[in-house]
C-alpha cells in the first residue's frame, strides 16, 4: 500500500499531465523508445551502410576529388585518376591538396607541396609549374580568366595562359576556410572565415 501511495500515485499523475490531451508529443517521444532499438542494427556499423564504396580506389587520405569528363581525379597522399572501373597512380608519393579544370576540361590545375602544376588530363604530363609560399593551400578557384589559389598563410593568382604568378598576399586563413567562386555581380572570390565573409580581389582581402 505504501508503495502504490508514494510511487503509483506521482507516476500516475506525471502520465496524466504528460497525455496526448496536454502535451501530444508525449505519444510520439513514447513510440521513438520502441523505434529506436529495432533499428539499432541499421543506425551503427561500419559507414557503406549509407554510401557505397569505390573498390578501386585505393584506401588513402583524399583532400580534394574532381570529374573532368568521365574521369574522376583524386588528390591526397599521392595524385591518381579513375576511368572506366580502372584506377592510375599519376603520383604515388607526395602530398596534393587541391583540383580545378578550365570549362572546357582541358587543362588541370593542382595544388601540391611544392607549388601548383599546370597538367594535361589525357596525357597526365605536367606542361608547367609555379611556385607559390601560401602554406597548405586549402583550394583552386578558377574565375574570370584567373586561378586563384587560398592557402592557410596567404593567396593569390596565376595568370592561367602564360602560368605566372599575378598577385600575392599575405593572410592567415586557418582553419579551412570555404570559398565560394560563383557569386555573380561580385569579382574576385568570396572566402568564409571566423572573422567574416571576405572578398578577395586586385586590392587584397576586403571585409
Amino acid at each position: 500500500m505504501r508503495f502504490v501511495f508514494f510511487i503509483g500515485c506521482p507516476l500516475y499523475n506525471m502520465f496524466h499531465f504528460l497525455s496526448y490531451k496536454k502535451n501530444p508529443l508525449f505519444l510520439l517521444l513514447l513510440g521513438l523508445n520502441f523505434i529506436n532499438p529495432l533499428h539499432a542494427e541499421y543506425q551503427s556499423g561500419p559507414a557503406h551502410y549509407f554510401a557505397d564504396k569505390l573498390e578501386a580506389v585505393p584506401q588513402r587520405e583524399f583532400y580534394d576529388v574532381l570529374k573532368i569528363g568521365n574521369s574522376l581525379w583524386f588528390a591526397g597522399q599521392g595524385l591518381g585518376v579513375l576511368k572506366n572501373g580502372q584506377w592510375t597512380d599519376v603520383y604515388a608519393d607526395g602530398r596534393y591538396t587541391a583540383l580545378v579544370t578550365d570549362p572546357e576540361g582541358k587543362k588541370l590545375w593542382v595544388a601540391g607541396k611544392n607549388g601548383i602544376y599546370m597538367m594535361n588530363p589525357n596525357s597526365h604530363l605536367v606542361e608547367a609549374t609555379q611556385e607559390v609560399e601560401v602554406g597548405f593551400i586549402w583550394d583552386l578557384v578558377f574565375r574570370d580568366g584567373r586561378l586563384w589559389f587560398v592557402g592557410s598563410s596567404g593567396f593569390g593568382w596565376i595568370d592561367p595562359v602564360e602560368f605566372e604568378l599575378g598577385a600575392l598576399f599575405e593572410k592567415s586563413m586557418e582553419p579551412r576556410p570555404f570559398t565560394l567562386n560563383s557569386v555573380e555581380g561580385i569579382n574576385g572570390v568570396l572566402v568564409g572565415l571566423y572573422s567574416g565573409l571576405w572578398r578577395l580581389g586586385d586590392s587584397g582581402a576586403e571585409l
